[in-house]
């Protein structure tokens, strides 16, 4: 993997392109972007978020590709707290889309990556580098055909991680930093749009909400789920929901799984769980087969009501935590399948202590935040 220099906002890189026309031509295409581009498409990073974009400064998450023209996209890093001396990260989806290949892959800040994967990224750097615009990596892509619409590359943590499973990096002095993800809107944070599709592709936004127990109850923990339109441009056909998958971490020492269920207005569809760990638990629920032609076994607008039910032993008092890491089983219209794994989306929840069961004269207030 090449290297180059660190380059921070208002420098010069000593790599620059030896092509005026191509300078002019990505120029231009970033003017083209930024005015034109859906809200959603024009992100906001916020100090220490890492973002992937055809923009150097990290402010697009998305973009039209145009087959056999070379473009270049940029991992930056948005004003990283007390800099950066050693930075992980991974490129999810670029051995996915179908005819996209990739045409150089270098390093922007000088350094050394140790990682296995080709696009796993463990970069000691040579020197510290800080900046309102840190650019670590660079790529220069092409496509051969037009690419499917809403194709997604993500940035996620490479496969050996020292920040579980996410991306980070160490400062200037040695401490571990998280990066955050630039929330992308109604797109999945930390992924790149290619051909996006605008106004078509609903959200679905899933919820877990807080609850109050005591040591000894039984309490359902409901997986809400409700679609939200992109409003504005065509309206088209977006792609049907036939499952989700995913992994449930919680505090063992304060809870006991007990089993998941379908929600009451959900499809009829088959779950399953495993308990990987204590207080993890891989969770699988979806349909038999993505044929149905009316769509009765794919997932409808719930409305805010629940996919599926979740069932704990509360074992001690206290407040624990729970985090569902899940992405949905997807196929497009048109498409006879099979289905395709959405990017991982975060849930979180919570089990609460209950100060004084049903007193509403004293803790009225906590309950009502509750819904309790």
């Amino acid at each position: 993997m090449q290297t180059a220099p660190v380059e921070s906002e208002g420098s010069r890189s000593t790599n620059r392109e030896s092509s005026s026309l191509k300078r002019s031509t990505v120029g231009a295409l970033l003017v083209v972007l930024l005015s034109s581009l859906p809200t959603s498409a024009q992100l906001q990073p916020e100090p220490g978020d890492i973002t992937l974009s055809p923009d150097p400064r990290g402010r697009v998450g998305a973009m039209d590709v145009q087959p056999l023209v070379p473009f270049e996209l940029y991992v930056v890093a948005t004003d990283p707290p007390g800099g950066i001396s050693n930075f992980e990260v991974a490129i999810e989806g670029l051995s996915s889309v179908p005819d996209l290949f990739v045409l150089e892959n270098e390093l922007v800040t000088a350094g050394l990556d140790v990682a296995a994967g080709d696009f796993d990224y463990v970069v000691p750097l040579y020197e510290c580098a800080a900046g309102s615009f840190v650019r670590l990596i660079r790529l220069t892509l092409l496509a051969a055909q037009q690419l499917p619409a809403d194709s997604r590359l993500c940035l996620g943590g490479p496969t050996l991680s020292s920040f579980d499973g996410s991306p980070g990096y160490y400062d200037c002095t040695g401490a571990p930093r998280p990066f955050g993800l630039t929330d992308g809107g109604l797109d999945p944070d930390g992924c790149l749009i290619l051909d996006p599709t605008v106004g078509c592709d609903p959200q679905t936004f899933y919820g877990m909400p807080e609850r109050l127990a005591q040591p000894g109850d039984t309490v359902r923990i409901p997986l809400t789920s409700d679609v939200v339109p992109q409003p504005g441009g065509p309206q088209c056909t977006p792609p049907s929901v036939f499952g989700v998958e995913g992994v449930l971490r919680f505090d063992p020492s304060i809870l006991s799984f007990d089993d998941v269920t379908i929600g009451g207005a959900a499809p009829d569809w088959p779950v399953s769980f495993d308990e990987r760990a204590p207080g993890e638990i891989e969770i699988v629920a979806g349909a038999t087969e993505t044929t149905d032609l009316f769509g009765a076994s794919s997932l409808p607008d719930l409305g805010g009501d629940a996919l599926l039910q979740l069932a704990f032993e509360v074992l001690a008092p206290g407040t624990a935590d729970m985090v569902l890491e899940m992405r949905e089983c997807r196929v497009t219209a048109g498409d006879p399948g099979p289905c395709s794994l959405s990017a991982t989306r975060i849930v979180r929840g919570a089990v609460t202590q209950d100060p004084v069961r049903n007193d509403r004269a004293s803790f009225g207030s906590l309950k009502a935040r509750f819904g309790q």
